[in-house]
């Protein structure tokens, strides 16, 4: 899905916004036509969009700007068309046919703020954003518009089991179902490596993109999952827990079995493999005497609550050994985590970034866009085994809208 928000100033200014909300972090530069645009309102990049104040470009383009006060609707005039929204309502005109917006304008001060999407799919403009220097480009030849306002879904499974169904284990024929809906729809599966070139430096996503995880690291990822995968094209990653990565089959024998690192290198060619840490995919008990994942806070041992400084380094240790083991094992970075239960806290997050992790998965569910407010927080979908191929589709769908 591509998405944008345009600004229109009550008097003299119309902001155009990109992909987020109103938390304000930095200023912006608009490029039109290879030239900047100057304003007497600077361009601010807010969270997840970028508002930019655009009357004076609409001018440059051979566009009017109209504000009605007393009906709380502004005009945009271009040739033989002409836009009409209003403050408040979805429902928007193009030359007296309804078009919604994905967003209501919203009166701000003397500001207006509505869908840029009108900007380029009503007038044809192009729009492309690049993120390392917080600049905009318009381009009034209309090229197309590039996908850093394309949201992502990042699904998240578990263990492959024949004739069971749950939350966390699906059957692999219906795995396969799921598979195969996604691959018809058209959606192409991209790494976690991908999707943190895209968060931080806007690299350029296929179209549709999607992200596929497995959480754990189960056996039957390889066994069953990756046939399915590989005869599909399709890539995916599993987020291990690395001290369970062993050539030695029988090592937990009280556990559903876990990959090999023989396993894992063999299938590279499908997957990836992140953190779920080292050994701490467990519950423990807090200073609150709640059950809670032992990487959240501090913990109690025997009788004896942990010390902030025990439980930070306890937490640093783990995240990194994990994170060095799979690198040493398998030659290829470790960029996400996925918290086990999906429990965190502000420390998990602090640490791991710390040692070095870009991206954080929780459990929540969403889908995943550009200007995040956080990258430690990114939500994913869960893929549950009860779910049929049509279910799984529109939970995805849903998401994205």
């Amino acid at each position: 899905m591509k998405f944008g928000v345009l600004v229109v100033c009550a008097s003299t200014i119309l902001v155009v916004m990109l992909l987020g909300s109103w938390n304000l972090h930095a200023e912006v530069k608009v490029m039109l036509d290879g030239k900047e645009v100057k304003y007497d309102t600077p361009a601010q990049l807010m969270n997840k969009r970028t508002m930019v104040p655009i009357r004076f470009t609409m001018e440059k383009l051979g566009a009017d700007i109209e504000w009605s006060h007393t009906k709380r609707e502004v005009k945009v005039f271009r040739g033989e068309d002409v836009i009409s929204l209003t403050i408040g309502e979805k429902e928007a005109s193009k030359n007296g046919e309804i078009v919604l917006n994905d967003a209501a304008p919203v009166l701000k001060g003397k500001r207006t703020l509505v869908p840029l999407r009108f900007l380029s799919e009503n007038f044809g403009y192009g729009v492309d954003w690049d993120h390392s220097t917080r600049t905009v480009f318009i381009d009034s030849d209309g090229e197309e518009f590039n996908p850093y306002e394309v949201d992502v879904p990042v699904l998240m499974y578990h263990h492959l089991a024949s004739g069971v169904s749950t939350g966390a284990t699906i059957d692999p024929v219906v795995f396969e179902s799921h598979m195969k809906a996604i691959h018809n729809k058209g959606y192409n599966t991209i790494t976690d490596h991908d999707l943190v070139d895209y968060l931080e430096r806007g690299k350029k996503l296929p179209e549709q993109p999607i992200l596929i995880t497995f959480d754990d690291g189960y056996r039957s990822n390889y066994d069953l999952a990756y046939p399915i995968l590989k005869e599909l094209e399709m890539k995916a990653s599993i987020n291990l827990i690395a001290s369970r990565m062993s050539n030695d089959v029988d090592a937990f024998p009280n556990e559903i079995p876990k990959m090999t690192w023989d396993q894992a290198r063999d299938s590279l060619d499908v997957f990836t493999f992140q953190g779920h840490t080292w050994d701490s995919h467990y519950k423990g008990k807090t200073a609150g005497g709640t059950k809670r994942g032992v990487i959240t806070e501090r913990m109690y041992v025997g009788d004896k609550l942990e010390t902030q400084a025990s439980f930070e380094n306890r937490l640093r240790s783990d995240l990194s050994k994990s994170k060095e083991s799979i690198e040493k094992q398998l030659g290829e970075s470790v960029v996400s985590i996925a918290y086990p239960y999906g429990n965190y806290s502000r420390d998990t997050i602090r640490v791991a970034q710390e040692v070095g992790y870009k991206i954080g998965f929780t459990t929540k569910n969403g889908d995943v866009s550009y200007g995040e407010d956080s990258l430690f927080e990114l939500k994913r979908i869960n893929g549950h085994g009860k779910y049929s191929a049509d279910d799984m589709i529109n939970k995805i769908e849903e998401a994205l809208q």
